[in-house]
């Protein structure tokens, strides 16, 4: 199999050689223009990606794509490809190929490549590489949403496909062995097991099974029968109930997740524009949510639900406040204690978090108990496992199935909320139902003797525990294997109904793995610990790895509904017949649009870098005079951003730290055709892109006087607006100095503080804080690519 993936990836080396001579795509329609986009890894910062409209189809450049998505790009004679065959957290391993002048596109699913159709051609022409972009974000384990003219684009995230492909190139390391891993020898691997055995009998804690437990002694590492049903049970226990790692795993990748919803980003943002006035009922969110859904609907056509991980994030979102509804209402009890600690939106946030998982986790939970029952029924044919340990799983596995669900949320709830939301809230009266409440009742009084993975156990059991995992792991590696390969030896296989299956094969093999190493470092005395320091914390750093995995591959479902195993064969053929980039097109910024709008302009500041005649007559920012950085055509550069959104770009001038703090040299809009020079950086005085449509301006008079305003572009009066401000104002109001403002309070000769109100500096500092958070990134074009007119 791994020789398979090396043909199939070296077609990726001899796309480093040669000379592509494709034709060259001609349209008398064609345009190239700049795409304003938001990427996940940056909220808040949009960046600029170069575009091609043909036709009517929306192109972007492949190369700037699919690096920023963090992939490697080689243009080849007959088509470019898309690939990355390193190891990476995020980024699959795997070939994406676009052939020029044709729909057709190769994509390897696990290790075989299978031809897709995109919606439109992709085009090689003497300006680079263009592929159709939604299409291309699906295959490439990304995704995009429109919102507001407004284009989220989500970074590339494994699905379970791809953990199958990690699972076959870190088996090695998965797989835990005694011998390779902890340095056991046969001789005493078989001391360990017998004195381990006598020490049991001895103590009473096994009955003699003469039989069986004398086979364990003649020879101990080769014959399974010798385990007894009380390690079915524990193994049975450790399977089907969250790890510690697991938890940790799920919880960091919630609030991955919940990011884009979060503060003041993409989701929220719309928020406030559909509803801006934050109520403190559930219901009026409930609506806004739902009223949100819809309009992203609207505007994304069909895809946006089928594929989209932000979106289906809104859509979980949604369900979760209808649930507050139906509810004896926790989140009032919640909100009461977070609404002078918080604002509404964390509060609303952090208490998603809890109760979303108190019905998600028991589903996941059950997809482990699914997943052990289906590799018990057909674990027969070369299996390794003696009938009594098949029977010992299936029976504490049915026992598992009423009780433990319940269990593992209640430890999750409470070991993960904070004490402030525990006080608000008792989720085990208001969100677990009535059957979940009387096994907690159960849990309580039992849980300090129950084996919570491998707390409770000696280290003799630990050792026996890990041999008996050991068979375990043996028989599911089999099962998965043999699933596996049937499924991707044909096409026509891999369907979501078989990759499910697939998945509860890989939960189980890497879950065994998983409690055969955890079982193992239990066993371990503190002597060897201390002889061998690292061996502990190495095996552990495993395990941290597979249980990525495992928290992944619970999402699995049978219909492929949120794209768990990715963009498959099935859905190709559904998007095209769905396919509509009218709303795309709309986002597109052309930069040649932008550059005639503001033609003059652009020209003014080329000519003056290059030939450094500045005046001080000249109405730029100060910086252009007196800073030696901007002498050359590469230090600075502009951008074209529709900031209030109403279909006219704005023109930002701005140099290559733009990007990571927004600051603006000089700010232009176009207002009843006329260019308007709103606003300039100069000595103690700066503009910067903020959130919402608004500038960001802060000033200084010295250390007794500073100004920090939020501002909107004013058309009626061209003019930059103050909506809202803080100022410090020591020279007029000593004493009691700080200042804030919701409209003009400048004068000619000054601020007028009556229009003004005086608050602590405690409520100014956190007003200043809020403003700098607001500030946003944006790409430029540098002045050393500009073609003047």
């Amino acid at each position: 199999m791994k020789k398979i993936i090396s043909i199939l990836l070296s077609a990726i080396i001899l796309l480093t050689t040669g000379t592509a001579y494709a034709t060259e795509t001609k349209s008398a329609d064609i345009s190239y223009n700049t795409l304003p986009v938001e990427f996940s890894d940056n909220l808040g910062t949009t960046e600029n990606l170069d575009a091609m409209v043909d036709d009517g189809h929306l192109y972007v450049n492949a190369k700037q794509l699919g690096e920023r998505l963090g992939y490697q790009v080689k243009a080849g004679d007959e088509y470019v490809a898309i690939f990355n065959k390193e190891f990476s957290n995020t980024v699959p391993y795997g070939i994406t190929t676009f052939y020029y002048d044709s729909t057709k596109v190769g994509h390897m699913l696990f290790n075989k490549m299978l031809d897709y159709e995109a919606p439109f051609e992709t085009v090689k022409n003497a300006d680079g590489e263009w592929i159709p972009f939604e299409f291309s974000l699906l295959l490439l384990n990304s995704s995009d949403v429109v919102l507001d003219k407004k284009i989220h684009v989500d970074m590339p995230e494994k699905n379970i496909v791809d953990i199958y492909m990690d699972v076959l190139k870190n088996n090695d390391r998965y797989l835990f062995d005694w011998e390779t891993d902890a340095g056991a020898t046969p001789g005493s691997m078989f001391a360990m097991g017998t004195a381990a055995n006598m020490v049991q009998i001895f103590n009473g804690v096994l009955d003699w099974d003469g039989a069986s437990w004398c086979q364990l002694i003649n020879s101990f590492s080769m014959d399974s029968s010798s385990y007894d049903a009380k390690y079915s049970e524990s193994f049975a226990k450790m399977f089907c109930t969250y790890s510690d790692e697991e938890l940790s795993q799920d919880v960091d990748a919630m609030k991955e997740k919940l990011k884009p919803f979060n503060g003041d980003n993409w989701v929220v943002k719309s928020m406030k524009q559909i509803d801006d006035a934050y109520d403190y009922k559930i219901e009026n969110l409930s609506k806004k949510t739902a009223d949100l859904k819809k309009k992203m609907v609207v505007e994304n056509k069909a895809s946006v639900d089928a594929y989209n991980k932000s979106y289906q994030e809104l859509d979980k979102l949604c369900s979760r406040a209808d649930f507050f509804s139906e509810t004896t209402d926790p989140f009032v009890q919640v909100s009461k204690s977070f609404k002078e600690a918080t604002g509404f939106m964390e509060a609303f946030y952090s208490v998603m978090e809890i109760t979303g998982y108190a019905s998600e986790f028991q589903n996941q939970d059950k997809f482990a108990v699914k997943s052990l029952d289906t590799f018990i029924k057909n674990s027969n044919y070369g299996c390794v496992m003696s009938k009594a340990m098949k029977d010992g799983l299936r029976d504490y596995k049915n026992t598992l199935e009423t009780d433990i669900v319940s269990y593992s949320a209640y430890n999750y709830l409470m070991n993960n909320m904070g004490d402030l939301l525990k006080e608000g809230l008792d989720v085990s009266t208001t969100l677990l139902d009535t059957e979940s409440k009387i096994y907690l009742l159960i849990w309580d009084i039992s849980k300090e003797t129950v084996p919570w993975v491998k707390n409770g156990l000696s280290n003799t059991d630990c050792f026996l525990q890990s041999m008996y995992a050991g068979i375990v792991q043996s028989d599911t590696f089999k099962s998965y294997i043999d699933k596996r390969d049937a499924v991707f030896k044909d096409a026509n296989n891999i369907t979501s109904k078989n990759l499910y299956e697939v998945t509860q094969y890989c939960y189980a093999y890497l879950k065994s793995c998983y409690i055969t190493r955890d079982a193992a470092v239990g066993a371990l005395t503190e002597k060897t610990k201390k002889d061998n320091p690292t061996y502990e914390s190495t095996q552990k750093m495993v395990n941290q790895e597979i249980a990525k995995c495992l928290v992944k591959l619970k999402d699995a479902d049978k219909t492929n509904k949120y794209g768990c195993y990715g963009f498959l064969p099935e859905n190709n053929k559904q998007y095209l017949s769905e396919y509509d980039d009218g709303e795309l097109l709309k986002c597109v910024l052309s930069s040649a649009d932008g550059e005639e709008l503001y033609k003059d302009v652009l020209d003014m500041y080329y000519y003056k870098i290059k030939n450094q005649n500045w005046t001080d007559n000249d109405d730029v920012s100060i910086a252009y005079l007196y800073n030696e950085n901007y002498k050359e055509l590469g230090n600075t550069g502009y951008a074209f951003i529709d900031i209030d959104g109403n279909g006219v770009p704005e023109l930002l001038i701005g140099d290559k730290d733009s990007e990571n703090y927004g600051w603006i040299l000089d700010l232009y809009t176009c207002i009843d055709n006329q260019i308007v020079h709103l606003g300039t950086t100069w000595e103690r005085f700066g503009i910067s892109l903020s959130k919402n449509g608004r500038i960001y301006q802060y000033g200084s008079g010295g250390a007794r006087l500073t100004s920090q305003e939020e501002c909107v572009i004013d058309v009626k009066n061209k003019a930059l607006s103050v909506v809202d401000a803080v100022i410090y104002d020591e020279d007029d109001a000593q004493g009691t100095p700080w200042f804030h403002a919701t409209e003009e309070y400048g004068t000619d000769s000054g601020f007028d503080l009556s229009k003004m109100k005086n608050i602590s500096e405690e409520e100014g500092m956190k007003k200043w804080e809020e403003y700098n958070n607001n500030i946003i990134g944006y790409s430029i074009t540098p002045f050393s690519e500009y073609t003047p007119k």
